[in-house]
């Protein structure tokens, strides 16, 4: 049976699977659940995931939620160069490190973005120009991002991993309030250098749209 994968791409944690698949080409059929119609709550999906997260992965029988989960099971599975999650237990767990950092710390960028889009729509209600905590957790996490990519050229060491998909699909995001990434010279480096990845323009090609729409590209 294909592999299919159910998200939607204005998701940054979709994107990042589909990101990895398109890079190590992993066959796949992508089934679009759109987030701002509720479809991930639609009955036929809940059946599927009941907590009607996405994406989700359909592998044969088997049904898998999150998307680093994703991640580190197509490398198990499929035949995909070690350097995107090494073998090697301490390489891998500078991949896992950032993994786990990723959802306490870059993760908050996701409030910031929703916080700004609503801005730009509706100017009417004072509380959407007030500063969130999530903007100031968001540049302290690009502070430590500038920091580790002075060391090495991507987040867990020499080559490129998952680690670098989940971020840079996390901080393209930011295009949607336009993100000022120039005042952290080492991650927009490496965030150009990841984000022109034929298999990451793929997978960020609705955005794209979305951005060109509101005159945000």
């Amino acid at each position: 049976m294909a592999l299919r994968i159910h998200g939607d791409f204005t998701s940054q944690p979709t994107r990042a699977v589909l990101c990895f698949c398109n890079l190590t080409n992993i066959t796949y059929t992508f089934v679009q659940h759109l987030l701002h119609k509720g479809e991930h709550h639609s009955p036929a999906f809940l059946r599927l995931q009941p907590l009607g997260y996405i994406p989700v992965l359909e592998d044969g029988d088997f049904v898998l939620a999150e998307s680093h989960a994703i991640l580190t099971y197509l490398h198990s599975t499929k035949a995909c160069e070690d350097h995107w999650y090494p073998r090697n237990p301490q390489a891998r767990a500078r991949v896992d490190c950032y993994l786990h950092w990723h959802h306490s710390n870059l993760r908050a960028l996701a409030a910031l973005v929703h916080h700004h889009f609503d801005a730009f729509r509706s100017k009417t209600d004072p509380e959407l120009g007030k500063p969130l905590e999530a903007e100031k957790k968001t540049y302290r996490a690009l502070e430590s991002m500038e920091v580790w990519l002075g060391q090495r050229n991507y987040l867990a060491g020499d080559r490129i991993s998952i680690a670098d998909l989940a971020a840079v699909c996390e901080i393209s995001q930011g295009k949607l309030m336009k993100l000022d990434l120039v005042r952290f010279p080492h991650v927009y480096r490496w965030f150009n250098t990841i984000y022109a990845l034929e298999g990451v323009q793929q997978a960020h090609q609705v955005m794209e749209k979305v951005l060109r729409k509101y005159n945000l590209a």
